[in-house]
């Protein structure tokens, strides 16, 4: 596989980029917000080859935390999904649109095994391939499908 790196960010130009991250994704963080002050933090911890720790948080009216391990083909489903389907290597840092005052704020950080990380931030804005991220991170709740609709992807 041939790449450059650039900015801190790794563009990959050819050959199978997933294969990359699989060595390097060490912990996954997705937050999302609404006005209804329903948030919810997913945190994923990669367990050597043994799968990864999964905590999912909830703040709302009773607040509670949820602790759970996926398998090693889960969690390359996973990086899989996000690099190869959803094209995180290719979104922009930041999707603002000022035009709405309360919606939806979101973060997604990927943290690297040099502890390098990339954070993605909205607020009221997505990334193409919004709804199949969701998707993705609703298998681990199915709650988190409910900040889909009408976005992008």
């Amino acid at each position: 596989m041939s790449r450059k790196q650039s900015k801190g960010e790794l563009y990959f130009i050819e050959g199978n980029m997933n294969n990359d991250y699989h060595n390097k994704v060490e912990r996954i963080k997705f937050f999302v917000d609404d006005f209804i002050e329903r948030r919810t933090y997913i945190t994923l911890n990669k367990n050597d080859n043994s799968g990864a720790s999964v905590t999912i948080e909830k703040v709302v009216a009773d607040p509670f935390a949820e602790q759970f391990n996926i398998s090693i083909s889960e969690w390359d489903n996973i990086i899989n999904t996000l690099y190869g389907e959803i094209c995180l290597h290719e979104w922009k840092k930041r999707y603002v649109n000022h035009n709405v005052l309360d919606g939806t704020q979101w973060r997604l950080e990927i943290e690297l095994t040099d502890k390098q990380t990339f954070s993605y931030y909205g607020s009221n804005d997505f990334p193409p391939y919004w709804n199949e991220l969701l998707k993705l991170f609703g298998k681990l709740d199915k709650s988190i499908i409910r900040y889909g609709g009408n976005k992008k992807g």
